[in-house]
Formats: structure tokens, sequence, C-alpha cells
């Protein structure tokens, strides 16, 4: 887990925005990737504030390395992701939290609070696709029987 203050830069500014548009990533230096386990891992980051209602993602990791790449103490993230956690202005700093999470367990919270709305549409008709299907299994009876 990482923890401490961080430059929150924005995906333009590191020059990989048209490679992460809609994706849901959160571009770290190259040893705070290794830190944070592999490449597309899920991580979820977490604003530190006094308060009890702390904002928190859950986004792709993926590292910045190369012309524009990041700093030990800097992170990248997409507008709409800035604005999520309370960050008005790209190059702000704020304390931050961010841990690798569990893959399958928050793999349905990432996917229902993306930044596409598109996966986020998907997302909601498979759930309610699941449900539909489990009351219909539990209430109609079966023609084989």
């Amino acid at each position: 887990m990482l923890k401490g203050e961080f430059k929150v830069k924005s995906l333009e500014a590191i020059d990989t925005i048209n490679q992460d548009l809609d994706v849901g990533v959160i571009r770290v230096s190259g040893c705070r990737l290794q830190e944070l386990g592999s490449r597309n891992s899920l991580v979820r980051i977490s604003t530190i504030e006094n308060g009890p209602k702390a904002k928190s993602l859950i986004r792709i990791v993926r590292a910045k390395t190369g012309k524009l790449a990041l700093q030990k103490n800097e992170i990248a993230l997409q507008y709409d992701d800035r604005i999520a956690l309370g960050i008005n202005k790209a190059d702000e700093s704020r304390i931050l939290s961010i841990k690798p999470v569990q893959q399958w367990l928050n793999l349905p919270c990432f996917l229902l609070f993306h930044t596409s709305p598109l996966v986020r549409k998907e997302a909601g008709f498979a759930l309610a696709l699941l449900v539909l299907g489990f009351f219909l299994g539990l209430f109609v009876p079966s023609p084989f029987n």
C-alpha cells in the first residue's frame, strides 16, 4: 500500500490521453508499479481527509516511463476521476492512499463505477439479467420434470 502526498497530473500532461481515455487507468512511476503489483492490476485510490467520508475509486494501474515519465510522488488520472476524488485542478497535490485490491471481488465495482457510460450500462444490464435469470430459475417450473 502507498500512502502519502502525491501530485496529481492529467493524462494530457503525460501524453497518454489517446490510449487511456475512458479506460479507467491510474498512471504511476515505474518503481511504484512494482510496489502495487503488475501492469493492469486493480487498485483503490482513496483521498485521506480529516472527516470519515473519504472518496475512493477502483482503477487499473499502469506505469508511465520514458520521456514524460512520472516521478515517485506523482500520479496521473483522467479528468472525471480527478473530479470524483475532489481534485479540481491538474498538478494539485493531495494526500492519497493507493492499495492493490483483489481482482475478482472488486471487478463488479470497477465496472459499475467505470468512467465510460457504455461500460457502466453494460455492467448494469448484465447484473439485471443475472437477477432475472435467478428469479426465473427459482419460481418458474421446469418443463423437463
